[in-house]
């Protein structure tokens, strides 16, 4: 049986997860090899990260600071996720301009994002500049992405009915792939950090966990609530939800001194096990005995096709901003 071993979390009888030491060493600079493959086999890396949200101009030195690393410091990265809160303020086209900008320079050539509670404050903002519905979903290989935005501008994650259902059938039809989903804060049933709070919670947790203790879903990613992953817990596997991982993908946004942290996640073709490495961009090093290795419902499987995006019928897609500086994306 899958097992949790050798983190400060105690054993697990599902889902066999590891944390181990990474080669880099914190302050070590430099471009950083994630492992070698067999023969054959590729890496497909993606990174995870959330809450940009700058609140003035000198703020945006944080996600300077990351995208700098992850350009200088890092392997190919092949897909970027952000689980919301890219801006802090309501009226704010500088600052999805200045992102745009700022994520071009990272040279990943997919984003893929989600709305936060800030960015539901103008969804009109969000639309022009973002270009994805609040709920969408991403294929590569036989891994399946389910993305779903905050609805409401309100401090909890609100996601409506029809969203849930849309999110169930997918679950529910594609228990041959691995399956992330993405939201910006997580559910009640994380035990994540603050998860009692009605703040820091998808609002209706239960529906999803009723449907996860029938059906696995993989990874949980998420943001929202700032804390220090070298103190609180950051990731749970939750045993009676079919051993899915839940994880805070850390803040890029420096708040009480905590250092701009992300998450990477990185698949081997041929192999059922993911490496979760969560990232120190001021260092410019993953932290030290926080790799977390989880063996995936299925072996990765991956072609090297483009992701495919897929949205619920009878969307119709925001329509593109005007031209600026952007890399190549895939948009649904």
């Amino acid at each position: 049986m899958p097992k949790l071993a050798n983190t400060r979390y105690g054993p697990s009888s599902l889902g066999l997860i590891f944390v181990s030491l990474f080669v880099g060493q914190p302050g070590a600079a430099g471009a950083q090899t994630i492992t070698s493959t067999p023969d054959g086999a590729r890496h497909f890396i993606v990174w995870a990260h959330s809450d940009i949200q700058p609140r003035n101009t000198s703020e945006r030195q944080h996600y300077e600071l990351a995208i700098a690393d992850v350009r200088d410091n890092l392997p190919p990265i092949d897909m970027a996720i952000v689980a919301g809160d890219i801006v802090q303020r309501h009226e704010c086209s500088d600052d999805y301009e200045w992102f745009l900008a700022t994520r071009s320079k990272a040279r990943i050539p997919y984003w893929f994002e989600i709305a936060g509670n800030h960015d539901a404050r103008n969804f009109a903002l969000y639309f022009k500049y973002i270009r994805k519905p609040l709920y969408y979903s991403v294929s590569v290989g036989n891994l399946l992405l389910i993305f779903l935005s905050d609805e409401v501008n309100s401090s909890p994650t609100e996601i409506s009915d029809s969203a849930f259902r849309w999110w169930r059938e997918l679950v529910i039809e594609n228990q041959d792939k691995n399956i992330i989903t993405v939201t910006h804060a997580y559910l009640a049933q994380s035990r994540l950090f603050a998860h009692w709070l009605y703040r820091s919670k998808v609002l209706g947790s239960s529906r999803f966990a009723d449907v996860l203790r029938e059906h696995r879903v993989d990874i949980w990613l998420s943001g929202h609530t700032p804390a220090p992953a070298h103190v609180v817990r950051s990731e749970n596997l939750v045993t009676e939800l079919n051993g899915i991982l839940f994880v805070n993908v850390s803040g890029i946004r420096k708040e009480y001194g905590i250092h701009t942290k992300s998450r990477l996640l990185v698949f081997q073709t041929g192999s059922p096990v993911v490496s979760l490495k969560l990232r120190d961009h001021e260092e410019r090093a993953y932290v030290e005995g926080r790799e977390i290795r989880l063996c995936l419902s299925h072996a990765f499987t991956y072609d090297g096709t483009a992701p495919r995006v897929s949205m619920p019928k009878g969307t119709v897609a925001p329509r593109s901003p005007p031209s600026g500086p952007d890399e190549p994306d895939a948009r649904p």
